[in-house]
């Protein structure tokens, strides 16, 4: 193709984006900012190199798609820790007992 990049019509593209945009949106609950900041980035970061640009849409979406689950798990999994700690502060004081730590056993 002597070297030419091959891309579809900006205005194709930006319809693209807004779909999937949308579409991650839907998917993960994300704020639509979130999401468009995040797309920007990596879309950005993977067109610097592409010679080919027809599949930059998925594969960056699939990018944030990757990177709101692991934010979102990651937010639950502290969440669950929280509650626990909260658990064990809600129980000690009954017994009159502290913890130190998660998962420490309560000094006497």
């Amino acid at each position: 193709m002597n070297g030419m990049k091959l891309s579809s019509s900006p205005g194709r593209e930006h319809a693209s984006h807004e779909r999937m945009i949308g579409s991650l949106c839907a998917r993960t609950g994300a704020p639509e900012a979130e999401v468009r900041a995040l797309f920007s980035s990596e879309f950005a970061r993977l067109a610097l190199g592409a010679t080919i640009r027809s599949y930059l849409t998925l594969l960056a979406g699939a990018n944030v798609l990757g990177l709101l689950s692991r934010a979102r798990r990651s937010f639950r999994a502290d969440m669950g820790r929280r509650r626990v700690d909260t658990a064990v502060e809600r129980q000690l004081p009954e017994s009159g007992q502290t913890v130190q730590a998660v998962g420490a056993r309560p000094s006497e």
